[in-house]
């Protein structure tokens, strides 16, 4: 994920540009990349989304029986699953991720 050069650039543009939309719409940007329950549930989508996708595209078949439909929906479930085991190890690596983006604005802003 690009986050932290996103953070910097929505820093950037904060800092340089002369339109105040522009300077707040890159503020906004850069507080959400910063906030880790955003963080979090934008990680949670982009790793489930394409599961949905793929179970979606298969349903969309116009030849499609049920004994297919359940196997398509068990492996979309078995999916969702593995994702639901890896949430543990997604929520310390956005802490550590938000962390070490609190630290580096601490040091940012501190010898301004």
């Amino acid at each position: 994920m690009y986050r932290e050069q996103l953070i910097e650039c929505m820093g950037k543009i904060e800092s340089t540009s002369k339109q105040a939309v522009a300077i707040n719409q890159a503020g906004a940007i850069r507080r959400m990349l910063e906030d880790s329950k955003f963080v979090f549930w934008l990680t949670v989508f982009h790793n489930i989304m394409p599961h949905v996708g793929v179970l979606y595209n298969q349903l969309q078949k116009t030849r499609i029986d049920a004994a297919l439909i359940r196997k398509q929906v068990n492996v979309f479930q078995k999916s969702l699953e593995k994702e639901r085991k890896r949430m543990d190890t997604v929520t310390k690596e956005i802490s550590a991720l938000c962390e070490t983006s609190r630290k580096k604005k601490e040091r940012r802003y501190s010898y301004k």
